[in-house]
């Protein structure tokens, strides 16, 4: 869930924004059961094959799902969302599990040799886990270095082989697709990154929905000339109030000019709705590009 935090001004755009996302959760028949909605991530991982576990990277316990049937070939590499990260616009919620763990769902139906999915910090939690889990952590620095760094770190743990030879393409859903192209910014095995609904510019995102700056995160659109010739494929959903084209195309100018780069709206799509039906179809999409000495070839 994508809820930031916000100036008085901006109160009434992110409880609107709240809305439309409590409201999709309920139709899904999500609970706010930290539990529960860890049982429906279970059951979502076994239809796709996605064995459990976890990694102690910087100062979190990081929960991942993950099939390495083929340690040879590129693994494709799922980051959540923000999750349920505020109960109401003005309220933190006590665990940022999400409702709909939609990065998930799209790793369970990606039918390729080697998929790895990653929770963001603090997300499917065990109880009793010693762990750095500040509300912090899933609100105003939900993107800043320490949780980069440990997803980071996270990746070469779980992820089989090593750079060189490790190739990995990097996929995130909504703040995940920010996290994606800050971590493809500082690797050098990434051979492609995918947005879906991705939050890749929030001071694009701020200035459009009028709310106050993000304070303590990395704004992704600030590194994008560092990704190269990395090929990038940016989702928007052309139906999404939430993230709107207008966030991709901010990143895009921020790019370089030689990046190889695609923006594609899909008509029908929103924020949370539609993704599903055109996975995996849509990874066919990635453009093709010649890399840079530091980037491995997709």
């Amino acid at each position: 869930m994508i809820d930031w935090l916000v100036s008085r001004r901006g109160a009434g755009r992110a409880a609107m924004l709240a809305g439309w996302l409590a409201a999709a959760a309920v139709l899904e028949g999500c609970t706010a059961n930290p539990a529960e909605r860890a049982s429906v991530a279970e059951g979502i991982a076994a239809a796709g094959r996605l064995g459990r576990t976890s990694v102690r990277a910087g100062g979190f316990v990081l929960a991942a799902w993950s099939r390495i049937e083929a340690p040879d070939q590129p693994v494709r590499v799922y980051i959540e969302g923000d999750g349920y990260a505020w109960s109401s616009p003005n309220d933190p919620s006590d665990d940022p599990t999400p409702l709909n763990p939609l990065a998930l769902r799209l790793a369970a139906r990606d039918d390729g040799p080697n998929v790895l999915y990653l929770a963001r910090p603090c997300q499917f939690r065990p109880a009793g886990t010693r762990d750095s889990c500040e509300r912090t952590f899933w609100t105003s620095r939900r993107l800043s270095e320490p949780v980069i760094a440990a997803l980071d770190m996270a990746i070469d743990r779980l992820a089989p082989a090593s750079a060189p030879t490790r190739r990995l393409v990097l996929i995130g859903y909504s703040g995940g697709g920010g996290a994606a192209v800050l971590l493809a910014a500082r690797r050098t095995d990434v051979a492609g990154v995918v947005s879906v609904a991705g939050n890749v510019s929030i001071t694009a995102w701020t200035a459009h929905h009028r709310l106050s700056p993000l304070t303590g995160s990395l704004d992704p659109a600030d590194w994008a000339a560092r990704l190269g010739s990395v090929p990038q494929l940016h989702l928007i959903g052309g139906d999404d109030r939430i993230v709107p084209r207008l966030v991709a195309d901010g990143f895009a100018r921020r790019a370089a000019p030689t990046a190889c780069l695609r923006i594609e709206t899909l008509a029908g799509v929103s924020h949370d709705k539609g993704w599903l039906e055109a996975w995996p179809a849509a990874l066919e999409r990635i453009p093709t590009c010649v890399a840079t000495p530091r980037q491995a070839p997709l």
